[in-house]
């Protein structure tokens, strides 16, 4: 794991060589909870809002969860105005041992491609759409990027596939 200086969050690995233009947020694992405001069900830690539940409670306690198991300490962000791609690092890398019982697509990551599908931008491998992203092919080829970079292979859900947290395992 990496080491951590002045509490700034995790050092990166020597040789670590990051997808270009990453956007993450360093948090702390241990101080992440979940909390319920006006009925919105949050995750964070005390110095980040990580997500939002609305009233989905046990999607947020899957995601705490999630996060003590995998020991995430970065959340990160293809584009945030629609976060059709967030993954999650931990000590600058993407875990490769996978959850028992965990809901996983497996993917070839050197077959992902960005093209457009049904007027959108997508991610895709073979026939399969990975990743949506609109109008923004810029968004969808660095989705590309990162999964090649970090060798993404599983595509995870903690949850209902359709309200769950996403999350990537790599090679």
């Amino acid at each position: 794991g990496g080491s951590s200086f002045l509490g700034l969050g995790p050092t990166k690995p020597r040789g670590y060589a990051p997808a270009a233009g990453e956007d993450c947020t360093p948090f702390n694992p241990e101080q992440t909870r979940v909390a319920n405001t006006d009925g919105t069900w949050r995750l964070g830690d005390f110095a980040h809002h990580l997500a939002n539940f609305q009233a989905d409670r046990e999607n947020a306690l899957r995601a705490m969860a999630l996060i003590g198991y995998y020991h995430f300490d970065e959340e990160c962000f293809v584009t945030r105005e629609t976060p059709a791609m967030l993954y999650w690092k931990r000590a600058g890398l993407i875990p490769k041992e996978g959850r028992p019982g965990e809901a996983c697509i497996p993917i070839d990551p050197a077959a992902v491609k960005a093209e457009i599908r049904d007027g959108e931008w997508s991610v895709v491998a073979g026939f399969a759409i990975l990743l949506d992203f609109g109008d923004d092919k810029t968004a969808a080829e660095h989705a590309v990027s990162v999964i090649r970079t970090y060798k993404l292979n599983r595509q995870c859900f903690a949850g209902p596939v359709t309200t769950a947290l996403q999350y990537w395992l790599s090679q």
